[in-house]
């Protein structure tokens, strides 16, 4: 079980959440990481975000450790 979680957001995430959010809800790894942000934050649900785990991009099976350093990537635009 985790404790208090450090969630880093990025782009129009940042804007429309924060830059930072603590999640104090246990999750066992990425895919339950997103069911719980995504009941507790409606903006995030539909939005194609990507999930970092000790910067490198996990796939939903990746475990979620108590010192795990969390990134969330939404979509990026640009030229």
């Amino acid at each position: 079980m985790n404790e208090t979680l450090h969630i880093k957001l990025f782009g129009m995430l940042q804007e429309k959440i924060g830059a930072e959010i603590e999640l104090n809800e246990p999750v066992y790894n990425v895919s339950e990481l997103r069911t719980v942000l995504e009941k507790k934050y409606i903006y995030m649900n539909g939005i194609n975000y990507l999930v970092a785990i000790n910067k490198t991009i996990a796939a939903d099976e990746t475990i979620i450790t108590n010192d795990s350093e969390i990134a969330i990537l939404p979509p990026f635009s640009g030229g």
